[in-house]
């Protein structure tokens, strides 16, 4: 079972480990990270606290890249006063304890966005739709993508305008 019931958060997962960050807790979100060990027929039986995030988070998304643990954008308050950010935070996991080390501030992304979607695929992070910072009226139909690098790093945001969504 998982600690506590939550939604709207986001995971990230690791060869070995699952991380579990924010999300909604009721009507407030928070900035808690669970991890998860996978064991040898590949389930969680336990959750860990680890190194919460700098601040509360939900509607955002997630993705585990060469030793980091990845937070893009998302909503850093309550339902009742939404406030999409651009933030990108990113924290190392710990060698031999898998646990997550300090967050980061790590760039921004183009725009604030939230309940968008990432995919890895040769050599990119890829960030697909969202909701911007105009509420209701902000659906995006943009795919952005940054370059994956060596160090575990990001490149540059780009906004793929040949790709957007229907």
């Amino acid at each position: 079972s998982f600690p506590e019931a939550r939604f709207h958060h986001s995971v990230a997962q690791s060869s070995s480990h699952a991380y579990i960050m924010g999300g909604l807790e009721i009507n407030d979100p928070t900035a808690t990270v669970y991890m998860g060990q996978f064991d040898e027929q590949d389930k969680i039986t336990s959750w860990t606290a680890t190194t919460s995030m700098p601040e509360p988070k939900t509607h955002h998304s997630s993705f585990f890249h060469r030793g980091y643990v990845y937070v893009t954008g998302g909503m850093n308050m309550s339902l009742a006063t939404p406030n999409v950010v651009d933030t990108v935070y990113r924290a190392p996991v710990q060698l031999f304890t898998n646990e997550l080390g300090p967050w980061q501030a790590y760039g921004t992304l183009p725009e604030p966005i939230a309940t968008h979607a990432h995919t890895i695929y040769e050599g990119y992070v890829y960030l697909f739709g969202g909701l911007s910072a105009n509420g209701l009226s902000g659906f995006r139909n943009s795919v952005w993508r940054a370059a994956l690098l060596d160090d575990g790093g990001l490149g540059p945001w780009e906004v793929l305008d040949e790709a957007t969504l229907p």
